[in-house]
């Protein structure tokens, strides 16, 4: 059965990086989360402008430049770490935070 798409219903158009809702999700929660998909897509790309030419950086540190918030730089890090687009130097048992890095 085919549904009316609202007029308002942002698609990206492209598969999501992650999977943003679930198959029994409703309509609505489908369409907020293709748009936070989109706002993420960007967030991954501001985040690539900033590491491009530079050493090895916290997300702290990342997040600045980027114009987001730490745990927003944090979450795409961790996306493009899964994805291979950024390196990751982690620091277990330490209080020092993972570093990333583009190359």
């Amino acid at each position: 059965m085919k549904k009316n798409i609202p007029a308002n219903y942002y698609y990206t158009g492209e598969p999501p990086l992650f999977a943003h809702s679930r198959r029994t999700d409703s309509f609505s929660s489908r369409a907020a989360g293709d748009r936070h998909a989109a706002a993420a897509k960007t967030n991954r790309q501001k985040i690539i402008e900033s590491l491009a030419g530079k050493p090895p950086m916290t997300s702290k540190q990342i997040a600045l430049p980027a114009g987001l918030e730490r745990h927003e730089a944090a979450r795409r890090l961790s996306e493009l770490a899964k994805s291979g687009q950024v390196h990751v130097r982690v620091f277990e048992g330490s209080a020092r935070e993972n570093e990333y890095w583009i190359g």
